[in-house]
């Protein structure tokens, strides 16, 4: 019921942002084709941490209005699909690495002719005039820099080869999804984020990571160094299991009265992830 709710939820979402057409979304697609692929990239990407930030409120006051964390997190979203294709993958060259990457998110470098990082760095600007009165602006970009940071040990040509623990790659899990949604938070300008909720923020952020591994599970293998793609001795449900009810205790742990709708939404998500492949007829990477 939880899945089934979450997924109606966000196909109204978009569905409404469709028929809006708010100017950052750029204009309508052409094609059937591109209406799919963005389909998937509004409703797996910046519409579930719409949902994210509307289910935290419950414990975050933001100084930004509605609007323009729509706008924000549409924008965190596009630098996020940019960041990754700068690393490199399989479609993609590599045109960022971990040394210049913190010169490059904080406009500290602009010497560069790559198109790609030209619109990551565009993007950027965007952001950062967006967010010109936000006090917290340096903690976003620093929880930024941490996120991609993981990629020490994540990325398989990071590690030149070195055989990666299942402990080292739970941590490094943890550590991107923690680093990701504190820097979604600090960019929407939190007023008084105590200890408490910033410590829900990074439990909600290991759980989406676990979550999103899960789904990557196959595309992972020789690419990422995941909970699921390093040596375990368990299996992947298995897994995927032990640490959603972690992440649920630990959560429940933190602010007890104020936590239900957390879990609700991330036990949600979960069972979305896994009849996703029937809702878009194939695997697809979240961010």
């Amino acid at each position: 019921m939880r899945t089934i709710f979450l997924g109606i939820k966000l196909l109204i979402s978009f569905a409404t942002i469709e028929l809006k057409r708010p100017s950052y979304l750029g204009s309508r697609p052409n094609s059937l084709r591109e209406l799919k692929k963005e389909f998937k990239e509004l409703v797996m990407g910046s519409l579930v941490l719409s949902c994210f930030i509307r289910v935290a409120k419950s414990f975050i006051h933001f100084a930004t209005t509605r609007k323009q964390q729509e706008e924000l997190i549409y924008l965190f979203f596009s630098m996020t699909k940019l960041i990754e294709k700068g690393f490199g993958d399989k479609k993609n060259p590599i045109v960022l690495t971990l040394e210049s990457f913190p010169d490059i998110i904080t406009l500290r470098n602009n010497s560069h002719n790559d198109i790609l990082i030209s619109e990551l760095q565009d993007t950027v600007r965007r952001i950062k005039k967006l967010a010109s009165n936000n006090q917290h602006y340096s903690s976003f970009e620093s929880n930024v820099i941490k996120t991609w940071s993981t990629h020490r040990v994540r990325d398989v040509k990071q590690t030149g080869g070195r055989t990666i623990s299942f402990d080292e790659a739970l941590k490094a899990a943890e550590d991107r999804g923690g680093f990701y949604f504190l820097a979604l938070v600090y960019l929407l300008n939190p007023m008084g984020l105590d200890e408490n909720s910033e410590r829900l923020v990074l439990l909600s952020g290991a759980w989406f990571q676990i979550i999103d591994d899960y789904d990557d599970r196959k595309i992972d293998v020789d690419n990422r160094n995941t909970s699921f793609t390093v040596s375990s001795g368990g299996s992947h449900k298995e897994i995927r299991k032990k640490y959603m009810a972690k992440y649920q205790k630990e959560i429940r742990a933190t602010i007890s009265s104020r936590t239900h709708g957390l879990v609700i939404f991330f036990r949600g998500l979960t069972g979305l992830v896994t009849i996703k492949p029937i809702i878009l007829g194939e695997k697809s990477d979240w961010h």
